[in-house]
């Protein structure tokens, strides 16, 4: 669901240094967040709203039948 860099950031599990300084490039970065949180929002209301799961449940019964 997340694109690293485009829509948020991935971390490794355990690796805290990466994780507090993707927070911090986040709280200096009012342009980023923006970015980040448009590109985000945009991606789960195409991928994961209720009529995109509806479309993709449809194409799925229509291949199964």
């Amino acid at each position: 669901m997340i694109v690293d860099g485009e829509t948020g950031y991935l971390c490794a599990a355990g690796d805290v240094e990466m994780f507090c300084a993707r927070i911090e490039d986040l709280i200096r970065d009012a342009e980023l967040r923006k970015r980040i949180g448009t590109a985000a929002r945009r991606s789960v209301e195409e991928k994961h709203s209720i009529g995109a799961m509806k479309t993709r449940y449809l194409e799925l019964l229509d291949e199964l039948a």
